[in-house]
This record gives C-alpha cells, sequence and structure tokens, in this order.
C-alpha cells in the first residue's frame, strides 16, 4: 500500500452547517475530504487550479479543493494561506470565505 505524507499541516477544521448536513446525508466522514486536500489530492479541479494549488502549497498561498459525496453535492475544502483552518463548505454555503472573494473567485475554474 502507498502512502502519502501530508504536504501541509492545519490547526482547526471547521465544517458549515450546509456541508456537515451533506456529509452525514452521504454518510461520509469529513476527515477523508480533509486528508485528501492535505496529501495534495486537490479532486475535481481544473489544470490551472491544481497548478495553483501546486505553487501555493510551497508559497503559503489559499489552497483549493473541490470533492463530490457519494449523492454527489459539491463540496469546496479551503485552507487559508495562513494554514490556520481549513473549511469544508458547500458553493452555495453563506460563509466569510465566500465574501473574502477567495472561494467564488475560483468557481469560474472548477
Amino acid at each position: 500500500m502507498y502512502i502519502t505524507s501530508p504536504r501541509f499541516m492545519i490547526r482547526w477544521m471547521v465544517v458549515t452547517p450546509g456541508a456537515l448536513v451533506a456529509l452525514v446525508e452521504s454518510q461520509e466522514d469529513p476527515k477523508s475530504f480533509i486528508y485528501r486536500h492535505i496529501k495534495g489530492d486537490w479532486g475535481d479541479v481544473g489544470p490551472e487550479e491544481w497548478a495553483e494549488n501546486e505553487y501555493a502549497v510551497g508559497h503559503g498561498e489559499q489552497l483549493f479543493s473541490v470533492y463530490h459525496t457519494k449523492h454527489g453535492r459539491k463540496l469546496w475544502v479551503v485552507t487559508e494561506a495562513t494554514r490556520y483552518s481549513t473549511t469544508i463548505l458547500l458553493p452555495e454555503d453563506d460563509s466569510p470565505l465566500s465574501k473574502k472573494g477567495g472561494c467564488h473567485a475560483r468557481e469560474n475554474r472548477s
């Protein structure tokens, strides 16, 4: 079995209420998405976004992944540039991250 080490560390994991409902409905553990994210599996992002994440890992910028639950609900996983927190949210969630332009600015590419 091939095991990949985390490419970066996070301090806090936050799950928005909407994302929590989607995870409960699909009976999936949020940690499985976080593990993929911190190992550099950016999920269903395009090649440009993938390259931006690869650059961001080494340069302390925001990281952004897109995954889907077993029921097809889209989840965003966003890690702040400071690596202080990582948030799992739905694209439609009304969150402080989306108000900063961090997530929605990237949605055009994912």
